[in-house]
C-alpha cells in the first residue's frame, strides 16, 4: 500500500482514480462518464471522493499522473492493471467522443503497466461496436 497525499492507495481506490482520470481528461466530465464512475465501482461514493480527494492534493502539489501510476504499477497485479485499462477504453468511449488528451492518457497508462498497446486496439474496436447503438435506428 502507498501512503500519498495522506491517503492509503489501494488496488481499488487507484482503479477509482484512474476512472476519474479519464473522465476529466478532456477537461469535463459528461453524464456519460460520471454513471459509467458509478456503475462500476458500485455507487460507492466515498471511493469516488477519496480519488477525488487525491486527485485534488496531488495537483495542489505539483505531482503528475505517471507519479500516480509509477506508484499504482507497485501495488497492481497485471490482472488489476488489464481489469483498469479495459474500463478506460469504455468510460472513454461512453460519450461517443473520444477525446485526443483521452486518447493519449489511455497510450500512457498502457506504457507504464508495460503492455502491449495492439492488445487493447482489439478491446477498443469491439468497445466501440458495443456503444455503437445507432446501428439499430431506423432508416
Amino acid at each position: 500500500m502507498i501512503f500519498s497525499n495522506e491517503i492509503n492507495i489501494t488496488p481499488k481506490l487507484a482503479f477509482a482514480i484512474s476512472l476519474l482520470y479519464m473522465a476529466s481528461a478532456d477537461g469535463k466530465i459528461e453524464q456519460e462518464e460520471l454513471t459509467y464512475l458509478s456503475t462500476v465501482l458500485h455507487g460507492d461514493t466515498d471511493m469516488i471522493l477519496q480519488a477525488d480527494k487525491y486527485i485534488k492534493n496531488a495537483m495542489k502539489k505539483g505531482q503528475s499522473f505517471t507519479t500516480f501510476l509509477t506508484q499504482s504499477n507497485e501495488i497492481l497485479n497485471d490482472t488489476q492493471k488489464e481489469c483498469i485499462i479495459i474500463n478506460l477504453v469504455d468510460m472513454m468511449l461512453a460519450d461517443n467522443d473520444v477525446d485526443e488528451n483521452e486518447e493519449k492518457l489511455l497510450n500512457h497508462i498502457i506504457e507504464i503497466y508495460g503492455f502491449d498497446k495492439e492488445k487493447f486496439l482489439i478491446y477498443q474496436e469491439l468497445m466501440s461496436k458495443k456503444n455503437n447503438h445507432a446501428v439499430f435506428a431506423l432508416s
